[in-house]
């Protein structure tokens, strides 16, 4: 990550901890979260209170370590908020993207966060706004003043613009367009931006993030698209953004083809070059993906009930807790699926797992069953446990 808040919070907790290594320092803090803890906080300075943030929530390993990192970051932020300092704006975007990263959300700071933006507004780089527009997209924030001006950046200065941040951002515009909170006429404008960089772009870089969202984002502009064979990939008469297709189709295609060679722990980026063969870089996920008690819990019941199942099936794009008897797509929503505050009481779904709802709901040949932590967290008995599973999946 070439972010320098996020390399100087690495570099000072670096040397506070004595351990060089991002990885491993990442590691020891999950080992040791009791450095997060409040006796611990109440004796740190808000600088270093915010390099835990910075570096917590904004380490890529973090979609590995489960609610653990959620639960670290919000007591770091019920500390940090009372004392409301002043940041520049790299600091304050980076405080909000940790925020999002984590699907916390909470008022004060929040306000704090935007109202000194709005005071440093002409300090705010487009890559900052587009940011700040992402974060309150992740969080389900309503606020139109900054979409709306990130919109007028984009129109203004398209040429700045390369394919990868244009696709993030129409991402969003396309589910907020999905969701009723953006006009449809934005939509387009964007949409016949994206089609001149394709047609001015010959050669292209693919990486995994990038795939993931164009997918996505093609799924959303036709749905249609989910139930196809990609190597045929058609789009329906009727469909409001068929100009397009012809143009988008390539590039989709060559997206898919990269994200059925993902597996589990493995990204796999893809570089097209006019001097040498074309690249394919392979990665390992450097901390292993870590079950969450909820998972542990359904897994046990699973066998308990002597059912058929997989776990993490990748079903379309996306990987699935659990594939039940070759027709039940079981998803484990954790508290990582649900945005809340910081005395972990759910406030909404995140608007990104509600878009994977909404994609997989396009495949008839499945059952999907939602299992919600704080539903069944109630559920007081094993007895009550079983049951209510055995209803969801027929059993009884």
């Amino acid at each position: 990550m070439n972010n320098p808040v996020f390399i100087a919070a690495k570099t000072a907790l670096s040397k506070q901890l004595k351990i060089a290594d991002p990885t491993e320092m990442y590691k020891y803090f999950v080992t040791y979260p009791n450095l997060c803890s409040k006796e611990q906080l109440q004796k740190e300075n808000p600088i270093e209170i915010l390099n835990k943030l910075i570096f917590l929530g904004g380490f890529h390993e973090r979609r590995n370590c489960g609610t653990i990192i959620k639960d670290m970051v919000a007591n770091c932020l019920r500390q940090f908020r009372n004392f409301e300092p002043d940041l520049d704006v790299s600091n304050l975007v980076q405080l909000f993207l940790t925020l999002s990263n984590v699907l916390l959300y909470d008022e004060k700071l929040i306000n704090l966060i935007l109202n000194q933006l709005k005071q440093k507004q002409d300090q705010i780089q487009i890559k900052q706004l587009q940011s700040i527009t992402h974060c309150l997209f992740k969080l389900g924030i309503q606020d139109q003043y900054w979409p709306n001006l990130m919109h007028q950046k984009v129109m203004r200065y398209s040429q700045v613009f390369g394919i990868q941040d244009l696709v993030q951002h129409i991402h969003i515009v396309s589910n907020q367009v999905l969701l009723n909170n953006c006009q449809e006429e934005r939509l387009f404008q964007l949409l016949e931006l994206l089609q001149y960089k394709f047609l001015h772009q010959k050669k292209h870089i693919y990486l995994s993030k990038f795939q993931f969202q164009y997918t996505q984002l093609l799924f959303n502009l036709y749905p249609e698209l989910i139930k196809q064979n990609y190597d045929h990939p058609y789009c329906n008469e009727d469909n409001k953004y068929k100009i397009f297709f012809d143009q988008f189709k390539k590039d989709y295609q060559i997206c898919r083809l990269l994200l059925d060679r993902k597996v589990n722990s493995i990204t796999v980026d893809y570089f097209e070059n006019d001097n040498f063969p074309n690249l394919i870089r392979i990665k390992d996920d450097v901390i292993e993906k870590k079950k969450s008690l909820f998972e542990q819990n359904i897994e046990q019941l699973l066998k308990s009930l002597k059912l058929h199942y997989q776990q993490q099936k990748k079903i379309c794009i996306y990987e699935i807790d659990f594939f039940v008897e070759n027709k039940f797509l079981l998803n484990c929503n954790g508290p990582t699926h649900y945005i809340q505050n910081l005395d972990k009481e759910v406030l909404r779904i995140s608007p990104n797992f509600l878009m994977q709802q909404r994609h997989l709901g396009q495949l008839d040949n499945y059952q999907i069953i939602d299992l919600d932590f704080y539903i069944w967290d109630k559920y007081d008995t094993s007895d009550k446990y079983t049951q209510e599973f055995k209803k969801l999946l027929n059993l009884m």
